[in-house]
């Protein structure tokens, strides 16, 4: 969550600094956080329903890293900014997330 509060944050401070923002395309930005919450919170959570555990776990880290890096692709084409810088930061701080997730998981199941 703080991840996508992070690159919320910056993409709007981004988008303010290079153009005016309408109440028409903070709409569109509103609607496109939401489903892509809703895509993001979904897409690790499949391979988990029709695969193994052991295959699950890895399957599910690259397909939300692979999904990560589409959105920014796609969130900078809405909003006008460089396209490959901002899905190598979307790329970078979900990988950064799940490492911290990760890490978070072995020390409490270790507990």
């Amino acid at each position: 969550m703080a991840a996508g509060s992070f690159l919320s944050e910056y993409s709007t401070e981004d988008l303010e600094a290079h153009h005016e923002v309408s109440p028409r395309k903070s709409i569109i930005g509103g609607i496109t956080m939401f489903f892509s919450y809703l895509i993001a919170g979904v897409i690790p959570l499949l391979p988990y329903l029709f695969l193994e555990v052991s295959i699950a776990l890895p399957v599910s880290i690259i397909a939300t890293i692979i999904s990560l890096f589409v959105l920014g692709l796609f969130s900078a084409k809405i909003s006008h900014t460089p396209i490959f810088k901002s899905a190598i930061r979307m790329l970078v701080i979900a990988e950064l997330a799940i490492l911290v997730g990760m890490i978070v998981g072995k020390i409490f199941n270790n507990i």
